[in-house]
């Protein structure tokens, strides 16, 4: 009896058991393909340069307590156009410039740019000029600087530290610093406040014989380009010719050259233009900058042309990718009536510059050179 009771209460649980209710996990929703689409991007911020004429950018400064920037350029500059590609498209700079200042780009070749480059005293670009809101200049790069060093300036400036301002008051505690002599006599020739700069960089040279600074070879080659600056081209010449003649670091040394060269060449003396590069690539030989400057100036010249394209060469096979070194070539081979060369040249720098407006005149100029080159058929 008692494993009949057994034997029904197996049954029944066997029985409840089967009837209990397994509860299922739902199903998944299936995503549709808007839900699986990666979420839009963030709108990409920009700069915001100011259309306004300069008056008004002071006003406009001075109304919302912020400072301007004047950011000059000019079509044609390289660096200009590498400074907005890479320096004003950085999201840090962006939001620092919008914050503080009323920004203008200013076209030293158009309208008010004409004149502010001349008040501004702008001798090459990219140069920006940072202003208090009454107009009085704080300070400027000049030249390219990427967004970290761009940033890390501009937030100095912001705050009125290596300023001019800044340094001649470090100076004041400081009389004998060689250092403040050298960067206060660089920031008035970038200013071109060449009175000052000489008072700076000949206290440097006077006071540091032994060259403990490490900047007096840079000194004197400000003190001799500040005469080619100045348009006295034949005191440059004499100035240069004694900083080449000395034992230099070469960076320097190349500049130098440079610069005696272009005093030669402003007085018209294109001979000893030639001969001061020649000298130069003797002294510096794997120098691309120097062979292009050199071929350059024989073509422009149509003299030696041999020459020319044999140094054009070296300097596209030291720097291959240098658009201005195969724009270069390219004008060297048109000046050589070898026209198809020429062509093949100045493509690649298009395929480096698609954009470039002169590198498109040259095209174009090759290209009509081939055609009228063209022999025509018999009337």
């Amino acid at each position: 009896m008692k494993k009949l009771f057994l034997l029904i209460g197996v049954i029944i649980s066997l029985a409840i058991g089967g009837c209990t209710k397994i509860e299922e996990k739902p199903p998944q929703k299936q995503l549709n393909a808007e839900d699986r689409a990666d979420p839009p991007d963030v709108e990409e911020i920009e700069m915001s340069w100011k259309s306004l004429a300069y008056e008004e950018a002071l006003t406009t400064a001075q109304a919302e307590n912020k400072r301007v920037i004047l950011d000059f350029y000019t079509d044609t500059c390289s660096w200009c156009k590498k400074l907005d590609k890479n320096t004003f498209t950085d999201e840090n700079v962006i939001h620092f410039l919008s914050e503080n200042f009323v920004c203008l780009k200013i076209n030293s070749r158009e309208g008010q740019g004409i004149e502010l480059n001349k008040d501004f005293s702008i001798s090459g670009h990219p140069t920006i000029v940072f202003l208090e809101s009454d107009g009085v200049e704080i300070d400027r790069i000049t030249g390219y600087a990427p967004p970290d060093k761009f940033l890390s300036i501009a937030r100095d400036y912001h705050a009125g530290t290596n300023t001019t301002a800044d340094f001649l008051k470090r100076l004041e505690a400081h009389p004998d610093s060689l250092h403040f002599y050298f960067t206060l006599g660089k920031k008035y020739l970038e200013r071109s406040a060449f009175e000052s700069a000489s008072e700076y960089l000949n206290k440097l040279v006077a006071s540091d014989t032994e060259n403990l600074s490490g900047k007096k070879d840079h000194a004197e080659l400000l003190l001799a380009e500040m005469s080619y600056r100045q348009k006295e081209y034949d005191k440059g010449i004499e100035k240069l010719t004694e900083f080449v003649r000395g034992d230099r670091p070469e960076k320097l040394l190349k500049e130098g050259f440079s610069y005696l060269s272009r005093c030669y060449e402003a007085v018209e003396k294109y001979e000893e233009s030639a001969d001061t590069y020649r000298e130069a690539i003797k002294r510096i030989p794997e120098n691309a900058g120097l062979l292009n400057g050199f071929a350059w100036l024989l073509a422009e010249q149509d003299f030696a042309l041999e020459e020319a394209l044999e140094a054009a060469k070296k300097a596209n096979e030291l720097d291959p990718e240098n658009t201005n070194i195969l724009d270069t070539l390219a004008e060297v081979y048109y000046k050589c009536l070898e026209y198809e060369s020429a062509i093949e040249t100045i493509q690649k720098a298009l395929k480096i510059k698609p954009d470039d407006s002169y590198l498109k005149e040259q095209l174009l100029k090759f290209k009509l050179a081939t055609q009228d080159a063209q022999p025509t058929g018999d009337v």
